[in-house]
This record gives C-alpha cells, structure tokens and sequence, in this order.
C-alpha cells in the first residue's frame, strides 16, 4: 500500500505565515477573490526579469481569472510567457527546456491525480538544473485531514487563503529566522491532547525557509531543491530532525492507507489511534485501535520507515 501522509518520521514543520495578516477573511467574499491582488503577489514574489520565459501551469477550469491576470503583468516585463493547461498535447520536458521561471497556479479537484502528479515530478527535476526557478500554490491543503487525504476546499477556505497572501513578508522572514536560531540551540518537545510526546534536536541540519521569496537574488545559490520550489500562501519552515535524536511517542488518530491516488476514502484501510514508539529515530513498536495488522503489513512492505533517512 502507498501512504500518502509522508515519512513516518516527519519532517517538522513550523507554520508561521498567518500571522501577519493585513486583512482578514471577513472582508473578502469568499465567491469573489481578489485576482487582480493575488496576481501583484506573483510578481512580487518572482521579481521577474526582462530576459526570463515564464510558463505558467494551469487548469482551464479552475481559477482561470487568476491566470489571465499574472499573464497580463508578466506580458512586457519578461521575454516570453506561455500558457500551459495541464496535459498539452506538447509535452512538458520540451517546453520546461527553454524556460526559466514555472508556475503552477491552483488546479482544481477534476484532473487525473496521476497526470497532476507526472507533470509535477518533471517540474520539480527541472528546477534542480542551473538557477531554474518555479512557484506554486498549496491552495487544496487547508482542507486535507490529520492524515494529509483531501477534504472538500470550500469558497470560505478560499477566502482565507487570498487573505493569506497580503501578508508582511519582512515581519515573516524576521520571524523565521528568529525561530531557526532557537531551535537550533534547543531540544524540541512535541506535545499533544492524544497523547504525543516526542523529544528530538535539529543540530546543524538544514532549515528552508518558505518566505515567498521567489526572486532570483533568493533562489540562485540554493543549496536545496525546495529552496528554489517556493509556494504561496507562505510561512512554512521545514527541518528534518537528526533521526537519532528522535525519542518518545506519536500518536495519529487517524490514518488511512491508499493502494493508488485514485482510491475513494470508502475503498482505504482506516487505522485508529496509531500510536508509534520511537528509540533512537526508529519504530520500535506500535498499537492501533483498528487496522494494527494492516499497518503491520504497510511496514513489512516498507521496512525502510522504520528510520527514515533523510538527504538534507
């Protein structure tokens, strides 16, 4: 089976972008986004220059004004720009080959999941050549459960992501950095109401930060793929724990194991209040109310989660 949740040991992830907003969600109309706004963030964002060629990814069917409106600011700013609805009878790889900027603009829930998911693997492997650079949206991920399967994204949620790009974004990376300084000098406890309890320290392990700074003056000298990958709305920061650091429980009180991208949430196995023990950043043991031997026979199929390596 495939899990789609990530890595048995996450990365952890700190979420700060919220907290600077300029506006809050009460004052958009959740059917009427501000497109013209968000489109002035892209560019700010990538600070295009007048000798880059921009591609920009897009539904047809799904916030289509957003992607007219990008178009029409980067027209006469960069050198070129190309509309690109996911699945172009032109294939991906030969149009990434002469492009310098990506954008993948919000898609909607109506594609093939295996056709999203191609395309965004080819993406992501063009921006680790030269100083390529790509943005893109996690606009469908507020609505994903606790075990990171998609929910319903409903007009408020939108509301509330286009609030969450009018943000101070010098008052953000201010903060991010400020949070990477302790956590560096700190041993991390991660606590909750279900009864996680975990214990682990950062060292020296690269941090990225998600700042929404997709310039070329932040991306160029990347020492990380995802570093040159930034997404809107911001406020992620990303570090993966030194696995052998990693002590205690966690706790999910929910997960459900897919065999494919396509299955419907009635067709996975639920597993209830997994609860897994770390040593050392290795499962040593684990229990769940429901689907335990499931689980079990997630793992058996990939031993290499019991401690997951990571390449930072």
């Amino acid at each position: 089976m495939t899990k789609r949740l990530g890595y048995i040991i996450p990365v952890f992830i700190l979420i700060i972008g919220g907290l600077y907003l300029r506006s809050t969600p009460s004052e958009i109309k959740s059917f009427d986004l501000p497109y013209p706004d968000m489109a002035q963030q892209i560019m700010r964002s990538l600070a295009p220059s007048a000798n880059e060629r921009v591609i920009i990814g897009y539904d047809p069917n799904h916030m289509a004004e957003l992607t007219l409106q990008t178009r029409r600011l980067l027209e006469g700013t960069v050198k070129s720009v190309t509309l690109r609805p996911v699945g172009d009878s032109i294939p991906l790889k030969d149009q990434l080959a002469t492009a310098d900027i990506f954008i993948w603009m919000p898609l909607g829930p109506g594609l093939d999941p295996d056709l999203v998911g191609a395309e965004v693997a080819l993406s992501n492997a063009w921006v680790s050549q030269g100083q390529n650079r790509q943005l893109h949206f996690h606009w469908d991920d507020g609505t994903r459960a606790a075990d990171g399967m998609y929910g319903s994204h409903s007009p408020a949620i939108d509301a509330i992501y286009a609030s969450a790009l009018d943000i101070d974004y010098d008052m953000l990376n201010d903060r991010m950095d400020r949070a990477i300084e302790r956590l560096k000098k700190s041993t991390i406890q991660v606590t909750t109401p279900q009864g996680t309890n975990l214990h682990f320290s950062v060292g020296d392990r690269v941090f990225t930060k998600q700042n929404g700074d997709a310039s070329l003056a932040a991306t160029a000298h990347a020492n990380v793929t995802i570093q040159r990958e930034i997404e809107l709305p911001a406020g992620a920061l990303r570090v993966a724990p030194r696995e052998e650091t990693v002590h205690g429980t966690l706790v999910i009180p929910s997960l459900r194991l897919a065999s494919s991208l396509r299955d419907r949430s009635d067709a996975m196995v639920e597993v209830k209040n997994l609860r897994l023990t770390f040593k050392a950043g290795e499962i040593t043991n684990f229990t769940a109310d429901e689907g335990q031997d499931a689980f079990a026979d997630y793992l058996d199929a990939n031993p290499a989660l019991r401690r997951h390596q990571a390449k930072w």
